[in-house]
């Protein structure tokens, strides 16, 4: 017995003194992707009626909606593609939670290399992030591929942006959840015209590189900027025709792309427009319209209007100048290519048709315009100010504006000089052969009893109700308010003494000029 005993005695120490190894512990950790709904017209997120035509849609034209999600993750060694469901909690859309291994301390870094969002077929990708360096990786942010971190006991939420209609590789970040975001890039497109008086003045401009040559309407070369609301311009500005590519403005639209956060409501776009034409003696860009859209509506003018039907082809045309037959969605007026400033020496002559005469001694900046040095016949718009005497020449530095762009003119003109009244005067000097005469050959009592007219369209108050002025107005007023000049005919050139800081001070003069 005692002998047995040993055996078991010696048998416990053996065991007894055996060292235990210790197993590292590994925490797994929740990662959850959260994502914004996607169900049009939900709280927080724009309603919008053509989601459906911006994302998929099923057979019916329902709009499909995320049922799963394929993220593959690197781990610093091996990539692992996850799988999980998507559901809905509370109109939020979440995909299940993904088990990532996390340090007891410190960060363990992980790489996403994609991240897609697909129907319930499993294959068509409704949204997915684009990767770094694809066409449209301006407009999200992260790209992939994008590294996280993951902390034990510790939760992050981190942004992803996706893209509707482009699913490729996407750049993903994020700590336990991800929140995505879903922009839509949205696009207007122009086509125009532009009618010039002279086509061999555009010798040497863009213009002579078109396949159809110069004409008096040609295809409009144009140069769009698009702003935010904050003024930021958005990816690829300015939008131009001006390449080889884009056939020098013949034989396609200029289409301008702009992103649009559907997170964000009310987000508001510019557009502003500027053609190619001559000023001076060269050839540059010109601004000559404004428009604007919000979230996903139709294209506005600058006074919240919106712009007239684009037609089937979804395209907005327009026209510089006024040498088409047919109505467009937008019909800008003439151009004028004028100075900024001119030096003029204005002489009263009572015995003359126009009010002044005109001697222009220099324009700046010097170049070739419609209006340069020379004489011209003269009339005054402000029969409350005086300037000049009634013997003699006085010299002024006039600043020079287009009658028919009244966005350009100066904030202190006058109440009374308004858009609609200087379309009547426009039309009055361009109708002056329906009593027999015409700038030309307009006698001083003719030149009188315009002139008086010219004060009785700007100021009731002024000048007599002749026939000149009747015929202007129109028996209801509203007759000639719109009226611009046809090639050939005659704009006003609007003359404004100012001061150093831009004021109308003391006079308005005007004359004529072929547009």
């Amino acid at each position: 017995m005692k002998k047995l005993l040993l055996v078991f005695l010696a048998s416990a120490l053996v065991f007894g003194c055996q060292k235990k190894d210790v197993q590292p512990v590994q925490i797994q950790q929740d990662v959850v992707f959260n994502v914004s709904n996607m169900t049009p017209g939900f709280n927080g997120l724009k309603s919008t009626t053509d989601w459906t035509w911006e994302c998929p849609t099923n057979q019916d034209g329902s709009l499909m909606e995320p049922a799963s999600a394929e993220i593959i993750i690197d781990d610093g060694t091996v990539e692992t593609t996850y799988t999980p469901a998507v559901f809905k909690l509370d109109g939020k859309l979440y995909t299940q939670a993904i088990k990532l291994p996390a340090a007891e301390s410190g960060a363990t870094t992980y790489t996403v290399t994609k991240f897609v969002l697909y129907a319930a077929d499993g294959t068509t990708i409704i949204m997915a992030a684009p990767q770094d360096g694809a066409p449209f990786s301006e407009y999200t942010d992260p790209d992939v591929p994008f590294t996280f971190e993951v902390n034990a006991f510790k939760k992050a939420e981190v942004p992803v942006q996706v893209l509707c209609f482009y699913p490729q590789d996407y750049s993903y970040f994020g700590f336990d959840w991800f929140d995505v975001t879903q922009i839509v890039v949205r696009e207007f497109c122009f086509f125009g015209d532009i009618c010039v008086k002279h086509p061999d003045e555009y010798d040497g401009s863009f213009y002579d590189n078109q396949s159809t040559g110069l004409q008096i309407d040609m295809p409009a070369i144009i140069k769009i900027v698009v702003t935010d609301k904050d003024g930021n311009e958005v990816p690829h500005n300015p939008f131009t025709n001006a390449s080889a590519n884009a056939g020098w403005g013949v034989g396609s639209p200029l289409c301008v792309q702009y992103p649009d956060n559907l997170q964000v409501d009310g987000e508001e776009f510019t557009f502003d427009l500027y053609v190619y034409v001559k000023q001076g003696s060269s050839f540059d860009y010109k601004w000559f319209a404004t428009f604007k859209a919000t979230d996903d509506g139709g294209l506005m003018d600058a006074d919240g209007n919106p712009v007239p039907d684009v037609g089937q082809d979804g395209i907005v045309d327009f026209v510089l100048g006024s040498c088409n037959y047919s109505d467009t969605d937008v019909q800008l007026p003439p151009y004028q290519n004028l100075p900024n400033q001119a030096y003029i020496g204005i002489t009263y002559e009572g015995s003359h048709p126009g009010y002044w005469v005109f001697d222009v001694q220099s324009v700046s900046p010097t170049g070739t315009y419609d209006f340069g040095p020379g004489t011209y016949d003269g009339w005054c718009a402000d029969e409350d100010h005086y300037i000049g005497h009634q013997t003699g020449t006085d010299y002024y530095t006039f600043y020079v504006f287009s009658s028919l762009y009244p966005d350009t003119w100066p904030s202190s003109r006058p109440a009374y000089l308004t858009a609609e009244k200087m379309n009547q005067i426009n039309w009055l000097f361009n109708h002056l052969q329906n009593w027999g005469f015409t700038m030309s050959t307009m006698s001083d009592a003719q030149g009188t009893a315009i002139q008086h007219a010219v004060w009785r369209i700007l100021k009731s108050t002024w000048g007599d109700a002749n026939m000149y002025y009747t015929a202007a107005v129109g028996s209801s007023g509203h007759d000639h308010e719109n009226y611009k000049p046809l090639p050939g005919g005659y704009a006003a050139v609007l003359l404004f003494t100012n001061d150093e800081n831009g004021n109308y001070t003391q006079q308005l003069l005007f004359l004529q000029v072929d547009p």
